[in-house]
């Protein structure tokens, strides 16, 4: 599935975490790994007690971290309601 949609969506409603969860899962599919996880973590940083959000994310992790380290990306996830201080 193409993430032109959800590009739309994102400029359109940029606040829309459901978009930016959208337009992460359409990068993850094209194999555009970085912009899924830039994707992923601003729909977490938006809704981080959203667990479908955060479940997907998560997942992505577990799959692509190594990618996202050795293209030069720090990891770091938003703290959900239940983690921050």
């Amino acid at each position: 599935m193409s993430g032109t949609r959800y590009i739309i969506a994102t400029r359109a409603t940029p606040e829309d975490p459901a978009a930016w969860n959208g337009l992460a899962v359409a990068r993850e599919t094209e194999g555009r790994v970085l912009q899924a996880f830039e994707a992923y973590r601003r729909a977490v940083e938006l809704r981080p007690g959203d667990r479908r959000i955060r479940r997907n994310f998560d997942r992505f992790l577990a799959r692509n971290r190594e990618r996202i380290v050795r293209e030069g990306q720090a990891v770091t996830a938003p703290a959900t309601p239940a983690e921050s201080p």
